[in-house]
């Protein structure tokens, strides 16, 4: 419920304030395809503010994001397969690349979310985006077999 309605009520100008105001809480996934970022898959999809956060504005918002995924992935070299794709909407391509090379370079017991974050700036940054994801504390193995089987059908 956004301002006493269902999200598929809304805007997607609602749901992005929405998201704006839940930032600090980490529980900011909005919608069918748990958007973390309503602006930019809207954005993809050519929608307004104005345009409601229904059933097929999120189809066209998720396909938009998969195409632009599907292109990301291929200008790092790798196959737009269902499983990267899969993966690539949960890290992002450049991290399902780097999960990718990892295992593909013996590191597979190596831990996905240090590999993930090792970049991050900031101790209270870092903690932070461990505290969010702890589902990535695993092994690089574990998370690509994790990830990949959230295909979308």
């Amino acid at each position: 419920m956004i301002n006493g309605k269902p999200v598929t009520q809304s805007t997607i100008g609602e749901v992005v304030a929405w998201q704006e105001t839940m930032r600090s809480s980490n529980r900011q996934a909005a919608g069918k395809y748990q958007f973390m970022n309503v602006a930019r898959a809207a954005k993809l999809a050519g929608l307004s503010n104005n345009d409601l956060f229904d059933g097929p504005n999120q189809e066209r918002m998720m396909t938009a994001y998969t195409q632009k995924n599907a292109e990301s992935l291929r200008q790092l070299g790798l196959e737009a397969t269902p499983e990267n794709l899969s993966m690539s909407h949960a890290v992002g391509p450049e991290g399902t690349k780097k999960l990718l090379d990892a295992q593909k370079a013996g590191r597979g017991s190596d831990n996905a979310a240090e590999l993930l974050f090792r970049n991050i700036q900031g101790p209270n940054r870092r903690q932070a985006a461990f505290k969010t994801n702890p589902q990535l504390n695993t092994s690089i193995d574990n998370t690509i077999a994790r990830l990949s089987k959230k295909v979308r059908s």
